[in-house]
């Protein structure tokens, strides 16, 4: 019967031991718990910073595209002029009297809209510089 007493007597201090255990057990992983959400916190802003630059960089395409655009038209003008000024007019002088006006115009525009492009294009290009 000495054993049976010894059991009983050691058994507390085994359920006290493993209490103990798995108190630790439990504060490891709330505390793993706390630090995953945390981690979970920053990915998601870093995905929303990433987000924002690549709505930033459609923008910038875009607006290059535009200006790509107006520059055409623009060299399609000057190559008009160029060939009015050879000589080789392929249609009658008045309808390059009128084209010269309508470009002149259009020019101006077009200069205008490219140099506010150009413009606004540089200083996007100066915030990532160093």
């Amino acid at each position: 019967m000495g054993e049976g007493g010894e059991r009983r007597a050691a058994e507390p201090d085994r359920l006290a031991l493993e209490l103990g255990r798995e108190k630790r057990r439990k504060q490891m992983l709330e505390i793993s718990i706390f630090e995953l959400r945390n981690t979970v916190a920053e990915l998601e802003e870093r995905l929303n910073c990433v987000e924002d630059e690549g709505n930033e960089w459609k923008t910038r395409y875009e607006t290059q595209v535009e200006l790509n655009k107006q520059l055409e038209r623009q060299i399609n003008i000057l190559q008009d002029k160029v060939e009015l000024i050879r000589g080789k007019p392929a249609a009658p002088y008045w309808t390059y009297s009128r084209k010269s006006d309508l470009s002149r115009t259009e020019e101006s525009r077009t200069r205008s809209s490219t140099s506010d492009m150009s413009d606004q294009c540089y200083g996007e290009g100066m915030d990532y510089l160093p």
